[in-house]
């Protein structure tokens, strides 16, 4: 069954919400400080994503759309999930592509290929980010954060 486009806008406005509350959730366990930095700008890409689907939806419909999303606390290794989300991005790369080459509406369009390209970023985010599993994070004593007296 083909969703229509609204229910289609919704689907994506409601996605990019939990993968923002998601990544602000894996931020908040990250063992590095560059991760945290790194999945906190990923969640404000998929709060920007959000609300450029709720745009063209109010431009589309003329009413607003405005979910109150919540998702399950993060549970089990953080690595664990930076996988699943691994996964996830991936699938989200391949559906908004599809997206962008099946609709002619431009400003459709011009969303599906921000969005594509995005979660392809994150994907590969994710994958350095997992190129640390085993390492050891820094204590703060060494952290470049702090100033080194002589």
């Amino acid at each position: 069954m083909e969703l229509s486009t609204m229910q289609t806008l919704r689907t994506y406005i409601d996605g990019e919400l939990k993968g923002n509350l998601t990544y602000s959730q894996l931020a908040k366990i990250a063992p590095f400080a560059e991760d945290r930095k790194i999945l906190m700008s990923m969640a404000e890409d998929e709060l920007k994503h959000a609300n450029m689907f709720k745009n063209i939806y109010l431009k589309m419909f003329g009413r607003n759309y405005s979910p109150d999303i919540t998702v399950e606390p993060i549970s089990g290794d953080y690595y664990n999930n930076l996988r699943e989300m691994v996964m996830d991005e991936g699938n989200d790369f391949r559906t908004y592509a599809h997206e962008y080459m099946n609709t002619r509406n431009e400003m459709l369009r011009n969303a599906y290929a921000t969005a594509a390209v995005d979660e392809n970023v994150h994907a590969d985010r994710l994958l350095m980010l997992l190129s640390k599993e085993g390492e050891k994070p820094k204590s703060e004593e060494n952290s470049d954060e702090k100033v080194h007296m002589l």
